[in-house]
């Protein structure tokens, strides 16, 4: 981003944002060393956490509060000052608990019979008399020793695995960064999100992840997925007249962490990081982002399937060995070896390893999955549906044909300058010039969509794709933008058609 020497919106100090006060990050719930119990946060609760009147302040007065203008937004200075002052907007870290407790963690399924089958080993070992002729006191100590050793060895395998997962896991999440649309200096950036900063004047529009805590200044059919904050996943409208008391039921707040569902609109950015409202309610709302997944339980149901039927025939063979005159204690050891031996503790960190390895590879390939899972139903996957939004892929369009006065216009994208003779000599081309002019909220004056580009407006593809080919064609597209100047338009609706309205 280039520097911009202007002192404009720099004369008057920002307040800075109130400080994280102790109990900020306080803990719904009980925690051990062991055990973790938490529970989902009720409305009341959240409410309690709250603490901002932004809202409910005049609009004008925000924004000469935060020093910045609705029209031109901040400047560069500016920016780069309030971004060195409160820092990246992102969210401070959980405590990583410590690596013990992840390797206790693995040990909790065959702690006890593990226990149990080397004190039995240790037991038989002193008991000369109950030895089988030609075997060793030691023996059984041996093996004892070997239960522990290789448990330890499991285990710890399994850490080292799961922490390897995570580590790639979190790297492609940075390959992959999520970007807002932002006006400084009078022009829309797409800068990432992380550096977006309080009084930013954010674009939102149907899809958008919201970036912020935003004051919402605009909107059409604006509304948001608030079911992160509040828990409930009914449609939340947004616009900046139906103002609330609470923040949680007022219409002009659009929170961080949330989608933006329908419409579009465009807001001042009041709090960003750990002070938004998701940064204040995080630690009541973990337990609902740590929810288990499909594969999990699946793994899960596979494990404990496999121990319940391993104790049922061990349960079998230790009462026919005892009754053919096995000493008890050498046939409960042996039933206690039958189950460890055949209870998979690791499969779930292995499994995890290899969707964590394919995931890896397919970020090779311009290929994201967001989660394991994905990638787990991938294998089984032979048709991909899709619609013509950026589902699985890049969100970049291409016009190949034209239709126009009832004749199929081929058009080879690839080459330079096309040939357009038989297009632009149509009796219809000017009325289709006008109508995709027209009928296109691409503005003429800004870049096109380039996958690396800094500066870049936030429009439809399908949009970029048309005014780039009326480009090719050397049409005069700031003609008719300025003569027929938009008034109103209707956001994109897949039940009804798209209207607006110019003058």
């Amino acid at each position: 981003m280039p520097e911009i020497e202007s002192d404009e919106n720099i004369g008057r100090e920002v307040p800075p944002p109130p400080p994280l006060k102790c109990g900020d990050y306080l803990f719904m719930g009980r925690r051990t060393f062991l055990h973790k119990e938490q529970h989902q946060p009720s409305l009341e609760e959240l409410k309690e956490k709250i603490s901002t009147e932004w809202h409910n302040i005049p609009l004008n007065e925000l924004v000469d509060k935060l020093g910045t203008n609705l029209e031109k937004g901040l400047t560069f200075c500016h920016v780069q000052h309030v971004l060195s002052r409160d820092g990246p907007n992102k969210l401070t870290p959980l405590e990583e608990p410590l690596r013990l407790y992840h390797f206790t963690r693995h040990l909790r399924g065959i702690i006890l019979p593990l226990m149990i089958a080397v004190l039995l080993c240790f037991i038989t070992a002193t008991m000369p008399d109950l030895q089988p002729m030609g075997s060793h006191s030691m023996d059984k100590v041996h093996l004892g020793v070997l239960l522990i050793l290789s448990t330890i060895i499991v285990c710890s395998f399994s850490c080292l695995v799961g922490r390897k997962s995570k580590q790639i896991l979190e790297s492609l999440r940075e390959l992959y960064p999520q970007y807002a649309v932002v006006i400084r200096n009078g022009e829309k950036w797409r800068v990432r999100i992380r550096d977006v900063v309080v009084g930013d004047i954010v674009m939102l529009k149907e899809g958008d992840f919201v970036p912020a805590d935003i004051r919402i200044s605009e909107s059409t059919n604006l509304e948001t997925d608030d079911s992160r904050i509040i828990g409930t996943s009914e449609r939340r409208p947004k616009n900046p007249y139906n103002v609330k008391p609470d923040p949680l039921e007022t219409d002009n707040l659009a929170f961080f962490g949330t989608y933006c569902l329908k419409g579009y609109g465009k807001g001042v950015c009041i709090a960003t990081g750990d002070r938004t409202v998701l940064g204040q309610t995080r630690d009541l709302t973990v337990a609902l982002e740590n929810s288990k997944t499909a594969i999990y339980n699946s793994i899960k149901g596979l494990v404990q399937f496999l121990a319940t039927t391993t104790g049922f025939l061990g349960i079998i063979l230790f009462v026919c060995s005892y009754h053919v005159g096995w000493f008890w204690l050498d046939t409960a050891l042996y039933l206690l070896i039958l189950v460890i031996a055949n209870i998979p503790d690791s499969l779930l960190a292995g499994t995890t390893a290899s969707l964590a390895i394919s995931a890896k590879r397919m970020a090779s390939h311009n290929c994201l999955a967001k989660d394991l899972e994905a990638v787990e139903n991938l294998g089984v996957i032979t048709v991909i549906c899709c619609g013509k939004k950026d589902v699985i892929t890049q969100d970049v369009h291409t016009v190949h044909y034209l239709w126009m006065d009832s004749k199929i216009f081929p058009i080879n994208p690839n080459k330079k300058e096309p040939d357009l003779g038989g297009i632009t000599g149509s009796p219809g081309w000017p009325d289709f010039v006008r109508a995709a002019c027209l009928c296109n909220s691409t503005e003429a004056q800004s870049p096109f969509k380039k996958l690396n580009s800094a500066k870049e407006i936030s429009d439809n593809s399908l949009e970029h794709a048309t005014m780039l080919f009326l480009k090719i064609c050397d049409a005069d597209i700031t003609f008719y933008q300025e003569k027929y100047t938009k008034v109103f338009e209707l956001p994109y609706n897949p039940n009804r058609n798209t209207f607006h309205v110019s003058k």
